[in-house]
């Protein structure tokens, strides 16, 4: 019934194996456990009862592990989630069978997350070689991105503290290659009542994460739904936001596949000052937003340090010229969102299910104020399922690009590659922002346009130009 509303099933999974579970005869039997010194499956006690470790370096205990995640996919699950992976209790005379040696549960510890999300991805693509694998992991190691590892910061204190440190922690992990990480938004442990204001802030930080996924411990509901309408109503515009960016923040994905730049950037990736190389009160989402997330309980004010460059103000398009601290009213407006100037921002009509998504119109936001010189963004779609292979298939791209001279912006869009799902018509939907009044002229980039339509908002300062795209198409308007 999920699946028939284009719902997946993502299921936990833990390496640990009760001894009173049926399931510990079967791993004992198939040598499948890591040992003692007697050769016997090594057992102890765990939180959740007396039990074994299965030993994902050893060939046996490989092939009876993915024989549980292939019976799983035979019934209809998508994709896996690993729980406990360090793994959270390993005995140190623990031994695991490492290239046809005994070696202890301390040599071999820090490798066990990574080796078993290998597992985990090579069990789903040999089972489904045509479908992307789906591999969210606690655990694993330098390198463990090359598994489609989707990591998150573990069970992080559900308080003010925990929050704060989200920032730095995923930043931390996306420059070492893992760009996934993400936190469990509204904290995972502790906390003795709802805090509905430590819950909307995480939110909040959630819009701008790899992830948007709530979860905690069952005493303190994580979903919205259970909560107030001021929380609904939040978590609500916030989802809102996040599906109407789902063709900017693909893209970020696509970007981070064939280059490995991460989706959250330090502000240091594009402002070399060595003040911003620990700076961690703000980042960058992409080459063009910048977010401060409110950390902090009862404030009604943000300080925000604008880097250099012109900024806008997400929502109200007021401009900051950077290289200075600004205070921002966060009552009811969010967080501090800033869009640089020269950003190209592609979006579509928000959906409740990315199955539903509609690709063939796309609103490009494009602010083209004072100062304006030369910036690129590229767009990426598929059909968001089926693998991908770079060194042979070229992604269908639309490169975007937006100039300012002498008072003249041109704007233009350019399409290469295919695949078979794709929409057979295209319309774009330029939103201009940063002018300071209607321009004095407007005309298509290319002679055989079909045509275009406008529409000037005299109190957002916004142009909108409707214009059907063929594979290229562009702008050009004088100020």
């Amino acid at each position: 019934d999920f699946a028939d509303n284009n719902i997946q099933t993502i299921l936990i999974t833990e390496p640990f194996v009760l001894t009173s579970s049926k399931k510990y005869e079967q791993a004992a039997a198939a040598n499948a456990l890591a040992k003692e010194e007697s050769g016997e499956p090594k057992t102890f006690e765990f939180f959740f009862g007396h039990t074994g470790l299965v030993d994902v370096f050893s060939k046996d205990g490989r092939a009876w592990f993915s024989a549980q995640y292939r019976r799983l996919l035979d019934q209809g699950v998508a994709g896996f989630w690993g729980d406990l992976g360090e793994p959270e209790v390993h005995p140190e005379d623990t031994l695991h069978d490492w290239q046809g040696r005994q070696v202890t549960a301390d040599a071999i510890h820090n490798a066990y997350g990574h080796q078993w999300a290998e597992m985990v991805y090579t069990t789903l693509t040999q089972a489904q070689p045509q479908k992307r694998p789906f591999v969210l992991m606690r655990s694993g190691f330098l390198g463990s991105q090359r598994y489609a590892m989707i990591p998150w910061t573990g069970d992080v204190s559900r308080s003010w503290g925990g929050l704060k440190s989200q920032v730095e922690l995923a930043l931390q992990m996306s420059v070492f290659g893992l760009a996934y990480t993400h936190s469990d938004l509204g904290g995972f442990a502790g906390g003795e009542k709802f805090d509905p204001e430590l819950y909307i802030r995480w939110l909040q930080l959630g819009e701008f994460q790899p992830v948007f996924r709530p979860h905690a411990q069952e005493d303190i509901a994580p979903e919205p739904v259970f909560h107030g309408e001021k929380v609904k109503r939040a978590a609500r515009t916030i989802l809102t936001r996040r599906y109407e960016m789902l063709p900017y923040n693909y893209s970020l994905m696509m970007q981070n596949s064939l280059t490995g730049l991460p989706l959250m950037r330090p502000v240091s990736f594009y402002h070399q000052d060595s003040k911003w190389f620990d700076h961690d009160e703000s980042y960058y989402w992409g080459p063009s937003i910048l977010v401060s997330p409110v950390t902090e309980p009862g404030v009604e004010q943000w300080q925000v340090e604008l880097p250099p460059g012109s900024w806008y103000e997400r929502g109200s398009d007021r401009r900051f010229e950077g290289d200075q601290s600004v205070t921002l009213s966060v009552k009811n407006a969010g967080i501090p969102v800033f869009i640089r100037n020269g950003a190209i921002i592609p979006k579509i009509a928000a959906v409740n299910n990315t199955a539903d998504a509609d690709f063939s119109t796309l609103d490009v936001h494009v602010w083209a104020g004072p100062g304006l010189k030369e910036n690129t963004f590229s767009y990426y779609e598929d059909d968001g399922v089926t693998a991908y292979d770079p060194l042979k298939d070229a992604p269908y791209r639309i490169d975007f690009s937006a100039s300012g001279d002498d008072g003249r912006i041109t704007l233009s869009a350019a399409s290469t590659g295919h695949y078979p799902a794709m929409p057979q018509s295209r319309v774009l939907n330029w939103h201009i922002h940063g002018l300071s009044a209607q321009p004095q002229s407007l005309s298509a980039a290319e002679p055989h346009d079909p045509g275009i339509s406008s529409e000037w908002d005299p109190e957002t300062k916004i142009l909108k130009v409707r214009q059907h795209f063929e594979g290229s198409a562009g702008l050009s308007l004088a100020r």
